[in-house]
């Protein structure tokens, strides 16, 4: 157990500690602490439920306990950021990787094509001869 510490609750927190409330369950705190947190245990009735809760458990059970509570609200409140510098660079890394492979596809899809339209032309005519000319059909 810690010593005494002067009651002096912050402006961001107004509530008294844990080992302020034990200390003064136990009646470790000079007489004017002890009035300064009775007068708190008056106007706040979240200390004033905690006072009485941890009237009721040992302080190595509720540290325990404190401990875990603590972690588990901080576990299920902090959140992933949602955007950041790797995941933007694995997106980017995917996008690009699909890009490359329909390109890819694309042009290898061209290229059979024109080889494939290029060997069904018939082929040309020797040098320095003349292609035969079709025969008009008359009607």
């Amino acid at each position: 157990m810690t010593d005494y510490k002067p009651f002096a609750p912050s402006v961001a927190e107004p509530h008294l500690s844990v080992d302020q409330l034990y200390q003064y369950l136990e009646g470790k705190l000079p007489a004017a602490a002890s009035h300064e947190v009775e007068q708190h245990l008056l106007d706040c009735d979240l200390c004033a439920d905690a006072l009485e809760g941890l009237s009721l458990v040992p302080q190595s059970e509720a540290e325990h306990a404190l401990f875990d509570i603590n972690r588990y609200v901080r576990k299920r409140s902090i959140r992933s950021p949602k955007n950041t510098i790797l995941r933007d660079i694995r997106n980017w890394g995917l996008i690009a990787a699909i890009l490359f492979l329909l390109i890819f596809s694309a042009v290898v899809v061209w290229y059979q094509v024109n080889q494939s339209a290029g060997t069904s032309l018939p082929p040309a005519p020797p040098a320095g001869t003349q292609a035969p000319m079709p025969t008009p059909h008359t009607r």
